[in-house]
């Protein structure tokens, strides 16, 4: 799978995102902390979820969905938007959807 994501280059454990371009995502994905990779997987068989969603099912504590959630849309392959339920509510989908 293709998507247009953000050119991006490792300093330390960090992301630093320089410009867009087209990349694999598997390569992408790859460089990610295992609990970003998680979060991928997961919104890519379950479809779109909210980040106590996300917690729910993982079990994992909110920090670290929420440090996986930024890793992901720093890079362009998830983006977010408001529930149509609730709008104070952000719910995650992937950027090729």
């Amino acid at each position: 799978m293709e998507v247009e994501l953000k050119n991006y280059t490792r300093v330390d454990d960090d992301i630093v995102i320089e410009s867009p371009q087209v990349t694999n995502v598997e390569d992408v994905i790859n460089e990610m902390p295992k609990s970003a990779k998680e979060v991928y997987t997961l919104l890519k068989e379950q479809g779109d979820l909210s980040p106590k969603e996300i917690i729910e099912i993982t079990d994992k504590p909110p920090r670290t969905i929420r440090y996986a959630l930024n890793k992901l849309l720093k890079v362009g392959l998830i983006k977010k938007y408001p529930s149509f339920s609730d709008m104070r509510r952000r719910v995650y989908t992937l950027a090729g959807n």
